[in-house]
């Protein structure tokens, strides 16, 4: 009898240890982040619904596109504010003002902040002044020198480099920024750039300005003048 239980409780043993490690697995498994899955599934329900296996290749072309825009746009981004950031550093430790890392690195977040960001940063820089100096007007140097070194930087270079990486006009930079922040704020100036790119691949798709056809047509992308196009071949 005492021989049975034995066994017995081995094979349980066995079972456990043997089952542990397909438990972990699956965990490992389903460790993706939840957003991410989401993107994923809705990113390819968008490519199915399709009705054609043109309309679904353009499709994919398409939000590609767009992933890899809105990169290059993150990435430009934040290479300009490390840059100013490291300016910044540069001029206070210049100035004498003490911890300069420390203030170049809050510069170059909060400059991801459009607008309340860069006011936010010359304040701290002017509380800091005047922790730092002993008058007024030598505080008042480091917010005076960040506010020059941003209006150049949010309003010449930042366009002209972003334009040039995603291929869009400074100018309709800054009008999508001005139009968006008038509408949703902040978080539309945010966004200003990213629904900037996702317009001009859809329109680079889509043909000039068939956007119905993308998002109605059975799946399928026409152009502006290609049914005209074909009558004429078949003719």
């Amino acid at each position: 009898m005492s021989m049975k239980i034995a066994s017995s409780s081995e094979a349980a043993g066995r079972r456990i240890d043997i089952s542990a490690p397909r438990a972990s697995g699956e965990r490992s498994t389903n460790s993706t982040p939840r957003p991410l899955k989401s993107l994923s599934s809705m990113r390819r329900r968008t490519i199915k619904s399709r009705g054609s296996f043109e309309g679904a290749m353009t499709t994919a072309r398409v939000i590609q596109e767009v992933v890899e825009a809105t990169s290059t746009y993150i990435g430009t981004i934040t290479v300009i504010n490390v840059t100013l950031g490291t300016l910044t550093a540069l001029i206070l430790w210049g100035l004498g003002m003490p911890s300069p890392l420390m203030w170049g690195g809050i510069v170059a977040v909060l400059n991801f902040i459009p607008y309340i960001g860069p006011v936010v940063a010359a304040l701290l820089l002017f509380v800091g002044g005047l922790m730092s100096f002993p008058d007024v007007w030598s505080a008042l140097l480091p917010p005076l020198i960040f506010l020059a070194m941003h209006t150049v930087e949010a309003n010449a270079i930042t366009p002209m480099i972003v334009g040039k990486k995603i291929e869009v006009n400074p100018l309709l930079i800054l009008v999508a920024l001005s139009f968006w922040a008038w509408v949703w704020g902040t978080t539309g100036a945010l966004l200003a750039v990213p629904l900037l790119i996702i317009f001009k691949t859809v329109f680079a798709a889509a043909g000039t300005p068939d956007i119905a056809g993308f998002l109605f047509e059975d799946g399928t992308l026409t152009h502006v003048g290609e049914e005209d196009e074909k009558a004429d071949q078949g003719r």
